[in-house]
């Protein structure tokens, strides 16, 4: 094996390893709409239920809360989905899904 063959084959191994690194896209449609609700379960444990709608039909989009993420919504074949979330902390929050922020504010 040649040292171009084996610096070829470590180049192509490595851009392989770095695609499969990254986390894949959400699948957006751009027309994304939230509904975000946060109740009080106890002081400083909260409930928040982010519901989305308009979004690309049986798909996964990421949910964020304060820049990061939470977890992922399931929609279904309307582009709808929802996702819960306990042990939100009390204060200012702000949502996001593909783009879309929704402030909301959880306890007292």
């Amino acid at each position: 094996m040649t040292i171009r063959v084996l610096v070829g084959w470590l180049a192509a191994v490595t851009f392989v390893a770095v695609l499969a690194a990254q986390p894949a896209r959400a699948e957006c449609s751009g027309q994304e709409r939230l509904r975000v609700r946060c109740k009080v379960l106890n002081e400083g444990n909260n409930k928040l239920k982010v519901t989305v709608v308009h979004s690309e039909p049986n798909s996964s989009v990421e949910v964020l809360l304060d820049g990061e993420p939470i977890g992922d919504i399931e929609t279904n074949s309307k582009g709808r989905g929802k996702l819960v979330r306990t042990g939100v902390a009390d204060g200012p929050h702000t949502v996001e899904v593909c783009g879309v922020q929704k402030p909301t504010k959880c306890g007292q």
